[in-house]
């Protein structure tokens, strides 16, 4: 799948860029996940705006439309990322 091939910059914090991640062949379970979190991350003060419908679709054609992947994405990456809109 082209989407592990772009850098995203910021746009994972609205997209999900990336389609599987496996950890030595299971995947890492979600209470794994928010532990490591919990004990590692930077967290921000400010809280999180939900961007609104419009806004969400803009920021998809831009990425879809930008010039930083590798390769061009396929139908099946562009309905990935379609699909988290909806």
């Amino acid at each position: 799948m082209a989407l592990g091939t772009y850098l995203p910059g910021g746009w994972c914090s609205l997209f999900n860029c990336a389609g599987i991640y496996i950890l030595g062949g299971l995947p890492e379970s979600a209470t794994s996940y928010l532990d490591y979190c919990r004990e590692n991350a930077r967290w921000k003060d400010e809280l999180y705006q939900i961007p609104s419908q419009q806004q969400l679709e803009d920021a998809l054609n831009q990425l879809i439309n930008s010039n930083k992947w590798d390769q061009p994405l396929d139908s099946s990456d562009i309905e990935f990322l379609y699909l988290q809109i909806k």
